[in-house]
């Protein structure tokens, strides 16, 4: 079950990155950005590289394009 669940999350995740939806300025949550990015580039990881998630405690939310964010962080 925890597999089925795992196999959903990257499918979601796949399928956000790659949609280029409205291109509009909102304001978004850096740290779930970086999150998310992190789970869709987990299972490209291999022995040599190392992925290290430093996330910023009550950052503010900033005004961005959500598509873009996804495919730089």
């Amino acid at each position: 079950m925890k597999q089925t669940f795992r196999a959903s999350e990257i499918v979601n995740n796949l399928l956000n990155f790659s949609r280029t939806g409205a291109a509009e300025v909102a304001d978004i949550d850096v740290n779930r950005v970086v999150k998310n990015f992190v789970v869709v580039a987990h299972p490209m990881k291999t022995s040599q590289i190392q992925i290290v998630k430093q996330l910023g405690d009550g950052l503010p939310r900033c005004a961005a394009r959500q598509t873009n964010c996804s495919k730089y962080f």
